[in-house]
């Protein structure tokens, strides 16, 4: 990092940025004890092709979920990265481990292992390769939205479709989470009912008792759907949704009051420490898997009215991405 911010006298807005800019400065970088001697690389590729065969390497063993390598291991993965685009240079595997190892510092060896330098180059490198416009869609399942939909579970703490979208908003927007959200959206039902059902698969009830509690009863939702639940957390308008679920706890209070109720008599104390989370089942037609919380959401009208303005959301949302997509097509066609 200090080597990065010494040649660039910034600290980028983007994390994508910082990466990119510490790559190029890894890679041309000059030896500090010699002036102007710039560090020797053994293989033969400019730092674009370098990039450019280091993100395939990166997005094969990052879908692999692997980190570390042994030696036979990790010189067959670049094998496999150099040949995907210079096959005529695939010899030229061990020069290019040496240069990632020695020049710009991105594989570390661990005793017989060999490991990243830092886990999250990996993540970047990866969101390099699914930018590049020459990745498409295909009919294959190995192309642009058949990658995304498999790497998709693990976005909630990884950050690879964030700097995706960061580096290639159109491309990640027009061709994924668009897609994405069309089939949501049409595949919602207009049973308010079947909606909660539909949407979410279990409903966690915390009676925090505490008196100084504004909120003293809590009522959350676990959604049905890995990929919804990334969507939702990471790519639709944040304030939003957090202004829609703080309505959502007024709108349950009725039911709320009664089921602490009944959670107060099962266990004796929790007055004075809060309860435990009481989780029940969601079935896709919206009945819950215990009989009086179902009654409960049963006997109150109002008890729904937060799902359908949840879908209500999800489709302004949706109307919001095509809109902004549509203006920068016409502002590209424009300029062409």
């Amino acid at each position: 990092m200090l080597i990065t911010y010494s040649h660039y006298k910034t600290v980028p807005e983007k994390v994508y940025e910082f990466y990119s800019q510490a790559f190029d400065t890894l890679f041309q970088r000059h030896d500090g004890n010699k002036a102007g001697f710039i560090r020797r690389r053994l293989s033969t590729f400019t730092r674009i092709e370098f990039r450019k065969v280091f993100s395939t390497f990166c997005l094969n063993t990052y879908g692999a979920g692997e980190l570390n390598f042994s030696y036979d291991r990790l010189l067959t993965e670049l094998r496999d990265a150099i040949d995907f685009d210079f096959e005529e240079r695939v010899n030229e595997d061990e020069h290019f481990l040496k240069d990632l190892m020695e020049v710009v510092c991105l594989i570390n060896r661990d005793g017989i292992h060999y490991t990243f330098s830092h886990r999250s180059f990996q993540e970047y490198f990866t969101a390099v390769f699914l930018s590049d416009e020459s990745v498409t869609d295909g009919d294959e399942e190995d192309g642009f939205c058949g990658i995304l939909d498999e790497l998709a579970d693990r976005q909630s703490t990884d950050s690879v479709f964030d700097m995706l979208r960061d580096m290639n908003r159109d491309k990640f927007e027009k061709r994924w989470l668009i897609p994405k959200l069309e089939l949501f959206v049409d595949s919602l039902s207009d049973s308010p009912k079947q909606v909660l059902g539909e949407l979410f698969s279990h409903v966690s009830v915390h009676p925090r008792l505490l008196k100084d509690d504004k909120h003293p009863h809590r009522l959350g939702f676990t959604f049905r759907s890995t990929l919804l639940s990334l969507i939702f957390s990471k790519f639709v308008n944040e304030k939003r949704v957090t202004e829609h679920f703080r309505m959502a706890e007024t709108e349950f209070e009725p039911i709320h009051a009664v089921l602490a109720a009944r959670l107060i008599a099962m266990r004796p104390g929790s007055k004075k420490s809060g309860g435990a989370d009481y989780n029940y089942k969601i079935d896709p037609d919206g009945t819950i898997h215990d009989k009086d919380f179902n009654q409960l959401f049963e006997e109150n009208p109002s008890a729904y009215s937060f799902v359908m303005d949840l879908k209500s959301q999800f489709e302004t949302e949706l109307n919001e991405l095509r809109s902004r997509s549509e203006k920068k097509r016409k502002r590209l066609a424009i300029k062409k």
